[in-house]
C-alpha cells in the first residue's frame, strides 16, 4: 500500500456518491460477521450481520495498491514481482470531456486455496482500498 492516503477522511455517503459503494456498510457488516464466526452459512452471516454497529463514521482512502507477486508455484523458476493496481475516478480531461473511471481487476487469494488453481481466489476490482478511522 501506498505510504500517504489519497482521501485521508471519507464519509460512507461521500463513497456511495463518488464510488459507487452503496452497500459498503453492509459489505464491512458481513465481513466483520464472516471473520468472526467463519463456520456461519451465507444468510447466518446476512442475518447476523444486522446487529453490527460501526463505531467510525469516515474512512482513509487509497488509489493505489502495491503489491509482490510470489512465484506461484514454488518452483524457484521465478522471482519475486511486485505490481501496482490503481483506481482512477470519472474525471474532466482539460478540453471538458468526461473520462470514464478505470479500475484494474485483481485476484486475491483468500489464504483457503493452493499454491495453483482458482480454489480460494476471488476476482476483484480495483476499487480504492478503504482504511477506516476510528
Amino acid at each position: 500500500i501506498t505510504k500517504w492516503p489519497s482521501i485521508k477522511a471519507l464519509s460512507f455517503n461521500a463513497a456511495a456518491e463518488r464510488y459507487g459503494a452503496l452497500y459498503l456498510c453492509d459489505a464491512l457488516a458481513q465481513f466483520v460477521v464472516q471473520y468472526h464466526n467463519p463456520g456461519l452459512s451465507a444468510t447466518e452471516v446476512e442475518q447476523a450481520s444486522l446487529t453490527v454497529s460501526l463505531c467510525f463514521r469516515k474512512m482513509q482512502v487509497f488509489h493505489k495498491l502495491k503489491f509482490t507477486l510470489d512465484d506461484a508455484q514454488d518452483l524457484g523458476m521465478m522471482e519475486n514481482i511486485q505490481d501496482v493496481a490503481h483506481a482512477r475516478l470519472q474525471r474532466k480531461d482539460t478540453k471538458g470531456c468526461t473520462v470514464p473511471g478505470c479500475f484494474d481487476m485483481v485476484l486475491v487469494n483468500d489464504g483457503s486455496g493452493g499454491a495453483s488453481g482458482v480454489q480460494g481466489e476471488s476476482a476483484c476490482s480495483a476499487t480504492p482500498r478503504h482504511q477506516f478511522d476510528e
